[in-house]
């Protein structure tokens, strides 16, 4: 979805937030870094627990 509604350069230079549950926020870190290739210090992560 990401590559759908960004263009190369918003995904080369972008930072990227991440807020929800924790799993949900581990699996989105994962595609993140694994299958987009960004680096961990551009992924700003906050976890909500107790839903």
């Amino acid at each position: 979805m990401l590559k759908r509604y960004l263009n190369s350069g918003d995904i080369e230079k972008g930072i990227f937030y991440i807020c929800g549950p924790p799993a949900m926020v581990k699996a989105m870190q994962d595609i993140l870094e694994v299958d987009l290739q960004i680096p961990a210090e551009r992924i700003k992560i906050e976890e909500f627990t107790g839903y």
